[in-house]
């Protein structure tokens, strides 16, 4: 049995190229596609109609009605403007952007925050500051660790040490959870930052502990004496691995992302590359040592400014002292230099915390932009009358 034709028929033309079945389309002219039989030979005419495969009298484009309007859709249109930035035009800028695309951005001189740190130890050779992935800033005050949440201006006291002693080091751990603190006596303690109670004591440093890097459950501590150890935090024997490769104090210490490589400064002027996979349990015991896969003496003054690059991992930034004034990029997958910076300034290569991944791109950041609280004074209440301030620009 036939069906019955549909009372609405679907149309298939596209608005400029139609179907060229139907006969009864509207005839083009020759003369409209410069073809006109009359001042051309028929027989070259129709050979060429042929070989196109056009017909003679049959209109190639024709125009029609606008294809139907957008969805109006609040979700299909909200997924059209995430969508937008993928099919943008190189050196475009983004609707609703204020800023240029395609050209160097300009970074402010100026801090964007300033924490008032009264009895803050001014010394090199210390690395008193750290930010963690919670975007919590850890500050030692002489035998005092604070810390400061970015997103509530709040200030914590996390830990007091001996009031004969001072704090040389400390380093958050990867999920912000846990703080290191190194002291002269060559001790590392490992603190809860949420409960600010100390979980553990690690001793056998026989001099200052001055820098540490952590990297998942590994803590590492440069020392005075130029070693460097790894301590698993999750067992009673807690050093797993001696690293010996500087004749003077480390300085600089840190671990990449991936925990593949660690890079240590110091203060004998030499850069250290090292294998980070030795370091785990089981593959080395704790008198084993290692050797450097990679050693540079490009630098003339000790080397504290360490930093792997964040979207190039095999890319490594070390910074010398005063006297040396340079940076130097390494690729460390070949271990040779790739870049050099001169005369730079010296007070670049002080420590620098950087924030974490993601934090630069809060919108609470931009709205802190007063001046920062004060952060208690010292053990014995009295304040510095030189008090340092803690200028970094982001």
């Amino acid at each position: 049995m036939d069906l019955p034709d549909s009372p609405t028929q679907r149309d298939t033309r596209d608005r400029f190229i139609t179907t060229r079945d139907p006969a009864d389309e509207v005839a083009a002219t020759l003369d409209l596609m410069s073809l006109n039989p009359q001042s051309a030979s028929p027989g070259h005419t129709a050979r060429l109609a042929a070989a196109t495969g056009v017909p003679l009298n049959r209109r190639v484009l024709a125009y029609h009605e606008p294809p139907p309007a957008a969805s109006s859709d609040p979700l299909m249109a909200q997924a059209r403007e995430l969508a937008r930035p993928l099919y943008a035009r190189a050196g475009s800028a983004p609707a609703g952007s204020s800023g240029t695309t395609g050209k160097d951005r300009k970074i402010s001189t100026f801090p964007y925050k300033i924490l008032d740190a009264p009895g803050m130890i001014d010394d090199f050779y210390l690395n008193l500051i750290s930010w963690s992935s919670q975007n919590i800033v850890a500050i030692a005050l002489g035998n005092c660790a604070y810390i400061w949440k970015a997103d509530t201006g709040e200030v914590t006291l996390v830990s007091e040490g001996p009031e004969d002693t001072h704090i040389a080091s400390l380093d958050f751990s990867n999920d912000g959870q846990f703080l290191g603190i190194g002291y002269p006596s060559g001790a590392v303690e490992l603190w809860d930052v949420e409960s600010q109670s100390k979980l553990r004591t690690m001793s056998g440093h026989s001099a200052q502990v001055g820098c540490l890097s952590w990297h998942e459950h590994i803590l590492s501590s440069g020392c005075q004496d130029g070693s460097i150890w790894h301590h698993d935090v999750r067992i009673a024997r807690h050093k797993v691995m001696e690293l010996l490769g500087h004749q003077g104090e480390v300085c600089g210490l840190k671990w990449r992302s991936d925990g593949e490589l660690l890079a240590s400064g110091g203060n004998d002027n030499v850069l250290n590359v090292w294998d980070g996979r030795l370091g785990d349990v089981g593959t080395a015991s704790a008198s084993a040592r290692s050797a450097a896969r990679w050693t540079k003496r490009n630098h003339t003054a000790a080397v504290k400014a360490v930093a792997w690059c964040p979207w190039q991992p095999s890319l490594l930034a070390s910074g010398g002292g005063t006297s040396d004034a340079t940076v130097h990029i390494w690729n460390t997958t070949t271990g040779r230099a790739v870049a050099l910076a001169r005369h730079a300034r010296a007070d670049l290569f002080y420590p620098v915390v950087t924030a974490p991944e993601g934090v630069h791109d809060d919108p609470r950041v931009s709205d802190q932009l007063d001046h920062g609280p004060q952060l208690p004074l010292d053990g014995e209440g009295r304040g510095d009358p030189g008090r340092a301030r803690l200028a970094r620009a982001l």
